[in-house]
């Protein structure tokens, strides 16, 4: 429950934050030739990535996003099987916990790649 809890809208924070920063969207420049070299970024200061490099990040962070929300369902799903068995021992297999640790990887994967200086 807790997991689900965390996992649910860490989903919500890195679709809104994809959708709501496409890749064309950064503006093409002081000079507006597109000039990767004369752009900073107006958060972080520093120079900013030609726009091939941010289209592939923007997709890796896409469809990391899309696994992430796929694992949390995945969990969801055992969580509420487990809770279902009627012996009230609430107990998840290794799979599941296994299952837990990738979608935390897959999320510090789109934090780390978020958090860099694109």
């Amino acid at each position: 429950m807790r997991l689900r809890l965390m996992l649910v809208p860490a989903c919500t924070l890195v679709l809104s934050a994809q959708y709501n920063n496409p890749p064309g969207g950064r503006g093409s420049g002081a000079g507006g030739n597109g000039n990767a070299g004369n752009r900073k970024s107006p958060y972080l200061g520093c120079a900013v990535p030609s726009d091939e490099i941010l289209k592939a990040q923007y997709q890796k962070s896409l469809d990391d996003a899309r696994e992430l929300s796929q694992l949390a369902g995945d969990l969801q799903a055992e969580f509420e099987k487990a809770s279902a068995g009627g012996d009230g021992d609430h107990v998840i297999s290794l799979a599941t916990l296994k299952k837990s640790a990738e979608a935390e990887k897959v999320a510090k994967r789109i934090n780390g790649r978020l958090k860099t200086c694109w």
